[in-house]
């Protein structure tokens, strides 16, 4: 008995000195799904994506183990649609690796992240980002379309000769970088848009919308409520 009670304090010690590791055993393991060819990508949930310009190849899944099979990958008229359903508990995001010839159009929502790497270029694209998902975009286009919502962020690179712009709920688009000749901007709810125009500038902030411009654009503005509309310098 004597021994019994030195062993257990002895054991407890080591056992305090063993780093915790967790009992989820949720190992990350990759798997790839070939698709055919798309110009549209979809997502919802919380999956992390970079995307780059290349020959079509398998897309690249980085999950843990139990995840993949609660995720579906599909292609229809070509849109990529990537959803995950009743996914919880997880200790690691879900990495998505896409590589295309080429992209005109995004659609991120849920908590979401994409991020393109390198510079994409295309004659018309459209950005939607809902939810609180992150968007990173470098792109070169004739035409852009933007649509941002609830309290999602949109960074914005290149430039363009037309820019459409609506930016609603708590939703920021950050396109300082992001050249246009031309844009219409619509702010609403507590949004937030800065951009940057060459040429000519429609401007509309209302609720406690928020409009910052760089470039000596044309600009014809129209504010209600709280709205604001201001230049940087």
């Amino acid at each position: 008995m004597k021994l019994i009670r030195l062993f257990i304090p002895v054991v407890l010690g080591i056992c305090l000195l063993i780093p915790f590791t967790g009992f989820s055993g949720n190992e990350v393991t990759t798997r790839t799904h070939k698709t055919p060819e798309f110009t549209k990508i979809e997502a919802g949930g919380v999956f992390k994506i970079s995307f780059r310009v290349g020959p079509l190849a398998p897309i690249i899944i980085e999950a843990e183990d139990f995840a993949h099979e609660k995720i579906e990958v599909s292609v229809h008229s070509g849109l990529l649609k990537l959803s995950c359903n009743n996914l919880r508990n997880m200790d690691h995001d879900i990495k998505v690796t896409i590589v295309a010839p080429a992209l005109e159009s995004i659609d991120m929502s849920g908590a979401s992240a994409f991020a393109t790497i390198g510079t994409l270029k295309a004659g018309s694209f459209s950005i939607e980002a809902s939810g609180a998902s992150e968007v990173l975009v470098n792109v070169e286009a004739a035409n852009t379309k933007i649509d941002v919502s609830g309290a999602a962020k949109l960074t914005l690179k290149g430039d363009s000769k037309q820019m459409n712009v609506e930016v609603s709920g708590a939703g920021k688009l950050y396109a300082e970088s992001f050249v246009s000749a031309n844009s219409d901007v619509d702010v609403s709810g507590a949004g937030y848009a800065e951009v940057n125009v060459t040429q000519n500038l429609e401007a509309e902030a209302s609720g406690a919308g928020s409009i910052r411009y760089h470039g000596n654009a044309r600009v014809r503005s129209h504010t209600s409520g709280a709205g604001s509309i201001h230049q940087n310098n």
